[in-house]
């Protein structure tokens, strides 16, 4: 079954919380959801946990990047570059940022204990479970969140239980507030040839004659032949 679960966390923040978390449940060609109102508390520690939890990860990337041209540069020099070119390339050893990858993986997972505990609320902990017994772990599932929240937006979602225990969800982000927009239609245009569009270049040893007499003897095809 495809089946889409629709999370409006309304007005608030992480650090007043969301009175008001309204979640709908929807099955594929059934228009009539389930719904149920929640609440979730405030959590600004959440935060916190997440601000250094990016610092971390962009400090990695960072020295990532520093490693890659320092080896970059020791190997342009192993190739015995002209001294001019080889002081194009300048490496300081200042910038190097003092941040392990051990301290990242348990920060990440202290972030992801704490969403699934903060998900796990007494206000929206009955919602979660109706919505888990409707589903099966072979569905496949679009989790809406709708939200203004910038930091809810950016949290690590699929590091949550949700996601771990159906494996075949995705997640998507939409505003609080939407209008429905009418698709444009297309004009369809019928062909009755194939366009081709050829394109001959170097003819060292190939016949573009022989080329040209079997392509413009393609049966219904347009061909616009470019040498």
């Amino acid at each position: 079954m495809i089946y889409s679960v629709v999370i409006n966390v309304g007005y608030g923040n992480l650090y007043e919380g969301f009175p008001v978390v309204t979640v709908g449940l929807w099955a594929l060609n059934n228009p009539r959801p389930q719904k149920s109102v929640g609440n979730l508390p405030p959590a600004p520690n959440l935060v916190d946990l997440y601000r250094n939890w990016r610092l971390i990860y962009q400090n990695l990337c960072h020295r990532q990047a520093f490693v890659s041209m320092r080896n970059l540069t020791e190997n342009a020099r192993s190739w015995e570059l002209s001294p001019e070119n080889d002081s194009q390339i300048e490496i300081d050893d200042n910038q190097i940022t003092n941040v392990s990858v051990v301290d990242f993986n348990e920060l990440s997972q202290h972030l992801q204990q704490c969403i699934n505990i903060w998900l796990e609320s007494p206000g929206i902990l009955s919602i979660s479970r109706q919505i888990r017994a409707a589903l099966n772990p072979t569905d496949e599932i679009r989790v809406i969140i709708e939200t203004q929240d910038i930091i809810i937006q950016k949290l690590p979602w699929h590091c949550c239980s949700f996601f771990q225990d159906y494996q075949r969800s995705e997640i998507s982000f939409s505003r609080t507030e939407y209008q429905q927009v009418s698709c444009l239609q297309l004009p369809q245009i019928t062909r009755s040839q194939v366009r081709i569009l050829a394109i001959l270049g170097n003819c060292q040893g190939i016949d573009l004659e022989q080329e040209k007499r079997f392509l413009q003897t393609l049966p219904d095809a347009e061909v616009e032949l470019v040498v």
